[in-house]
């Protein structure tokens, strides 16, 4: 039940950013309902209720933290892409020691060689774009499909629905970013804030979810 209820409250807090970010209101407000959000999925991440482990759940809980400073950053992506960016990596490195700290043997690598195609080519497509950003962006892919694949392990080790909510988590983030990123390098295109956002909520909340168990 709590987190059905914590659901329906980031769904509504990703459309009250989306619908304020629409309507070109005043930055203090997009500041506002950007970072709302995460606040949410993280105090779900740290509601008291059973959990995995107090070690995963502080990695999770540092990763949703440094996620928030993400969010901050990248409202003003014009100044401040390199820092977001920056934090958002740290995070990543918080969701994989959070998957790996739970995974068991053998290691399996289905999913890496997949995951690094994708980046190879979303690098690929944008690179004539970048410019500068080349060099922290294929840093920050690289440890996106790492995530993914840490995520992807610890599905593997331990098969349940929390497991495969992180799973299904760290590709929605890999959704998001991409579409992200070719709205940043490339051009905007129709619908991709809402696209961004939405996968980007998706993608924190189940990661949260995974903390608990039950």
């Amino acid at each position: 039940m709590t987190s059905i209820v914590f659901a329906l409250i980031v769904v509504l807090c990703a459309v009250l950013h989306i619908w304020w970010t629409s309507r070109d209101r005043s930055i203090a407000g997009t500041y506002a309902t950007k970072a709302l959000g995460t606040t949410v999925i993280l105090v779900f991440a740290l509601w008291p209720t059973a959990a995995v482990s107090p070690v995963y759940r502080t990695l999770v809980a540092a990763g949703l933290v440094l996620s928030l400073a993400g969010d901050i950053f990248l409202v003003r992506a014009d100044r401040r892409l390199l820092a977001g960016m920056l934090a958002f990596f740290l995070a990543h490195i918080a969701y994989i020691a959070a998957f790996l700290s739970e995974s068991g043997a053998p290691v399996q690598f289905a999913v890496l060689p997949v995951g690094a195609l994708y980046g190879i080519a979303l690098m690929w497509f944008l690179w004539n774009d970048m410019d500068a950003y080349r060099l922290p962006a294929s840093a920050y892919t690289a440890v996106l499909v790492v995530m993914i694949w840490a995520a992807s392990e610890q599905f593997l080790s331990l098969p349940e629905p929390r497991t495969l909510a992180a799973f299904a988590g760290g590709i929605l983030f890999l959704v998001s970013d991409s579409v992200l990123a070719v709205e940043q390098f490339r051009a905007p295109f129709r619908y991709s804030p809402a696209i961004v956002m939405s996968t980007y909520y998706a993608a924190q909340w189940l990661i949260a979810f995974s903390v608990h168990i039950g």
